[in-house]
């Protein structure tokens, strides 16, 4: 089966262990961040199928970084 990647970007550290572990369980393979750098190392690395992100993160703002 292939899985899909899904990165997932939000300061709160909290929130986006449960938006990762909710997503593995559905067969997600997921990358979670907390900051636009990292963001950006990870989309060098993966072209996602899904990117959710907050709108402020620290780097620069969710809109921005889907440009990318």
């Amino acid at each position: 089966m292939n899985r899909k990647k899904v990165l997932i970007i939000d300061d709160d550290a909290s929130l986006l262990r449960v938006m990762e572990m909710q997503l593995e369980e559905i067969g997600c393979d997921v990358m979670a961040v907390a900051n636009a750098n990292e963001a950006l190392a990870a989309l060098n690395e993966v072209t996602p199928a899904l990117v959710i992100t907050d709108l402020r993160i620290p780097g620069m703002s969710g809109m921005d970084l889907l440009k990318y």
